[in-house]
């Protein structure tokens, strides 16, 4: 029979990896009828697997001698957790191996035992000698390795293996009190304890204590708690408190653990404005008959079915043509998309409400200059394509890329002339622009169009971020970069396999990232044309240091570090991400390639 810590360990870390659950919450239901020491345990093992989880892939994947990402979900939790008390416990390595195993069996696979067995006990021999022996860095301490970039930019080597080294020891059990409970620390009203008597403290660490200290918060004074749940910090800040969260589950929490003091809960997107004016009645009546469509969806319904297509090939053939009657009163009534569920009064988000993407219009006007692509990127950055998406489930994609940490999408705009196909337009990029910027992420609109400029003011005002316009496209490259800056959006010039790199480089002064493409553009799903590595290499010599050079065409898990190597930061994934059933690993399989 399984340890009790451990088969909530593994339920946790399931919930965690494969339902993207948020780690607190799916312990705290977990480990509900625990004793205090197995839920002392098995939070241990469930929090330090998640925190180990790089490092212990790395493990299982040398000694195990298979990619994680092929094994069954239940394998891959079990080996993980086994992995993380034979690396980071005094746990028996029997026991540990035993265990594994059980869990399993446990899940019904069988046939899987046997290998699990081997696996686990190759760890058990070999696993702490193998962490042992990495070097000092982002791997050995399981940080991504943008994280580790920036630590060390910002601070040097030694202070950013220090600060990696302290957040991966266990934290002291520390507490808020409004009377000593304990032994005080340099933060007021911060204690360490043995254990928590809810009635006279509130468990907390020092850290969130000190944050809602550094605010200074008076009586008075209105303060927005962006990052609230589950609340403790929000508590200590004085005023008018508006608290934000998101998930509805931690909103909720969130409500019960401020009752009583003056703190407002926001949960959820904020209002948007009307794009087109209610119908009058005569003209909103006629549309009755269709009553029975308008019935709430479960997730995303007004993302669904925005295009039924299959292949980027259109089917049916058949048109919805309009009514023959003409609209009364001179006004027509504007009834949204049967097929796309989007309502007519949604519309892009108030820009203001997007400040760190764009500037509102007061502010434009003054030509401040909108957020570079320097502040968006970490390092490098995997941008889905959306284009390759399924668009009858669309929301609930990028939703799960966006859970999955995943901050900037590519959204290409085909006109039927520069490329073959017509693709997405301004409709569909406001439809899923509140959605991207909700999670603080970005939209890169690539223009495969004639004449783009006079795009950009549609894309500003739908929510894009950036536009890439075609070398091929335009006379004046600088003159055209600089009008979508005077939109508000980040420029980017893109080039076509025929193009020489270094006339892009030539001209692409104003520009603000350069797009080398890596099949012909038009169609989603062709084969990366090997000698892009080349045109990349050309165009990284030729282009000033930290102008990011992006490729789009074929990318996947087999190539993309290549394309890093060749010096490339950005890299556009449709195929290999929307063409896989997991998006939240395709993902992250190409971040790990790209490790």
């Amino acid at each position: 029979m399984t340890a009790p810590a451990r088969s909530v360990a593994f339920d946790v870390v399931r919930r965690v990896f494969e339902d993207n659950a948020y780690a607190d919450r799916a312990f705290a239901s977990a480990a509900r009828d625990l004793d205090e020491r197995d839920r002392a345990l098995a939070q241990r093992i469930a929090y330090g697997t998640v925190q180990r989880k790089r490092t212990i892939d790395h493990g299982i994947e040398q000694l195990g001698r298979r990619p994680v990402r092929k094994l069954d979900p239940p394998v891959r939790a079990a080996l993980r957790i086994a992995a993380f008390e034979l690396g980071w416990s005094h746990a028996p390595a029997h026991a540990v191996a035993s265990d594994a195993v059980e869990l399993v069996r446990e899940a019904k696979l069988e046939r899987a035992t046997a290998f699990t067995n081997a696996v686990a006990r190759r760890l058990a021999q070999g696993f702490r000698g193998l962490v042992a022996s990495l070097p000092e860095g982002a791997l050995k301490h399981s940080y991504p390795d943008w994280i580790y970039d920036v630590w060390e930019r910002d601070w040097g080597r030694e202070e950013a293996l220090e600060l990696m080294r302290a957040q991966n020891e266990p934290p002291a059990l520390e507490v808020h009190a409004e009377e000593p409970v304990g032994d005080a620390t340099d933060v007021p009203g911060a204690y360490r304890v043995e254990r928590v008597d809810p009635e006279r403290m509130w468990p907390m660490s020092r850290a969130s204590q000190l944050a809602a200290v550094v605010v200074g918060a008076r009586d008075g004074e209105r303060i927005l708690d962006a990052t609230a749940a589950p609340g403790g910090k929000t508590r200590l800040l004085r005023g008018a408190v508006t608290a934000v969260e998101l998930h509805e589950g931690r909103a909720r929490e969130l409500e019960e653990n401020v009752r009583g003091r003056d703190v407002r809960v926001v949960h959820g997107a904020p209002a948007r404005p009307a794009l087109a004016r209610e119908a009058p009645p005569r003209a909103a009546a006629r549309a009755g008959g269709r009553s029975r469509r308008a019935r709430p969806r479960r997730g995303h319904g007004r993302l669904r079915s925005l295009h039924a297509e299959r292949g980027r090939e259109r089917g049916c053939g058949r048109r919805h043509g309009t009514r023959d009657r003409p609209a009364r009163r001179r006004v027509a009534a504007v009834r949204p998309s049967e097929a796309a569920r989007v309502p007519a009064h949604d519309a892009a988000p108030p820009r203001h409400v997007r400040v760190l993407h764009r500037p509102p219009p007061s502010l434009r006007a003054s030509k401040l200059a909108p957020m570079p692509w320097s502040e968006w990127i970490r390092t490098v950055e995997v941008e889905p394509s959306i284009y390759a998406a399924d668009f009858s489930v669309l929301g609930e994609q990028l939703e799960t890329l966006l859970r999955t940490d995943c901050r900037v999408f590519h959204f290409d705009v085909g006109d039927g002339h520069f490329v073959e196909p017509i693709t997405m337009g301004p409709i569909v990029l406001q439809s899923i622009s509140g959605l991207v910027h909700r999670f603080g992420g970005a939209i890169d609109v690539h223009l495969m169009v004639d004449d783009p400029a006079k795009h950009f003011a549609a894309v500003a005002e739908a929510g894009g971020d950036s536009v890439t316009f075609h070398f091929e496209a335009v006379d004046d490259v600088e003159s055209t970069a600089r009008e979508a800056h005077n939109h508000g959006l980040q420029a980017g010039v893109a080039f076509k396999p025929a193009t020489e790199p270094e006339d892009v480089a030539a001209a692409a002064g104003a520009a603000d990232l350069i797009l080398c493409m890596a099949i012909h553009p038009g169609y989603s799903g062709q084969r990366f044309r090997p000698d892009t590595l080349d045109r990349v290499r050309r165009l990284a010599r030729l282009v000033p240091e930290g102008m990011p050079i992006q490729v789009d065409g074929g990318v996947g898990a087999g190539n993309i570090r290549q394309i890093r190597d060749a010096g490339a930061t950005l890299f556009v994934a449709g195929t290999s991400i929307f063409g896989e059933p997991d998006l939240a690993r395709a993902y992250r399989e190409l971040l790990q390639a790209l490790a």
